[in-house]
């Protein structure tokens, strides 16, 4: 029994910092004056829209898809303001840890991933 109770507890945290990782990076995108819209999208069973940046009328827009993993969106909004960022711009060290590592990581997929 107590390892079920263990079990729960550490799903309870991981689920607690990746809601905190999401605020964290919500509250940037806010101070960077970068709109996220958290959209529902679904394509296809083969092909799902993870999301990114966009312009609309000329503005950046950071879009995520709904539909994917929490950790997937994380992955989803701190790649997209990786391209944001500059030293001048203060984030927590666990923020700045996150979009450095989705950053550095999709500087390393080849073009044309969605």
């Amino acid at each position: 029994m107590r390892r079920d109770g263990a079990i729960l507890v550490w799903m309870d945290r991981e689920r607690f910092l990746q809601g905190r990782a999401m605020e964290d990076l919500l509250e940037v995108a806010e101070r960077l004056k970068v709109p996220v819209r958290r959209e529902h999208v679904d394509l296809s069973e083969e092909r799902t829209w993870r999301g990114g940046v966009c312009l609309i009328e000329g503005s950046p827009v950071i879009f995520v898809n709904t539909r994917l993993s929490d950790e997937e969106q994380i992955a989803v909004l701190a790649e997209s303001l990786s391209g944001f960022l500059s030293d001048d711009v203060y984030l927590l060290p666990r923020t700045r840890l996150l979009i450095e590592r989705y950053g550095a990581a999709s500087s390393r997929k080849p073009a044309g991933n969605v």
